[in-house]
């Protein structure tokens, strides 16, 4: 499930520049998430933030940054407002050309921040992104495994180890 997105500016897809932007005019920002608490409170799995930097949202994305690159969205409002605690997992191409509001990062330094922000897995990249980034020293052993044992989780609740064909 996708955090929030349908709120694109003008209409546009988040896939590109001219959808970069989620808005919530009249301050209708949390009349958007009714739906995602109801998804957390009977227990998703998994959430994948949208490619969208939240426009104006502040409160909630204070770096202006994609959500899931973002701390204030991702860890503060997921997991600390709403009560998520499955696993975050980006959506494909997250590290490269929708990487909103963090182009000018490296794909290491764009790694860092979506593991720091308390997302887990990448989507279609390269783990030797994340692999740079802790080459790099941009992530800790304890920001790794934090993300592994999220995705090892996940793992198990579908029985992958004991039928790779689940």
């Amino acid at each position: 499930q996708h955090m929030v997105a349908g709120a694109n500016e003008d209409g546009m897809d988040s896939h590109s520049r001219p959808g970069k932007f989620n808005v919530y005019p009249g301050g209708a920002f949390e009349y958007h998430q009714i739906p995602f608490q109801a998804a957390v409170d009977v227990g998703v799995a998994a959430v994948m933030p949208c490619y969208s930097v939240f426009k104006g949202q502040t409160d909630y994305d204070p770096e202006q940054v994609g959500a899931a690159f973002s701390r204030g969205l991702v860890n503060d409002y997921l997991k600390n407002i709403v009560g998520f605690t499955g696993m975050v997992t980006s959506d494909w191409g997250t590290m490269s050309g929708t990487a909103w509001g963090v182009e000018a990062l490296t794909q290491p330094e764009r790694a860092a921040k979506f593991v720091k922000a308390g997302s887990h897995q990448l989507g279609n990249d390269s783990h030797t992104i994340v692999q740079n980034a802790y080459n790099q020293a941009l992530l800790t052993d304890d920001e790794i495994d934090e993300a592994a044992a999220k995705i090892l989780e996940m793992s198990l609740k579908l029985g992958i180890f004991e039928n790779p064909y689940v």
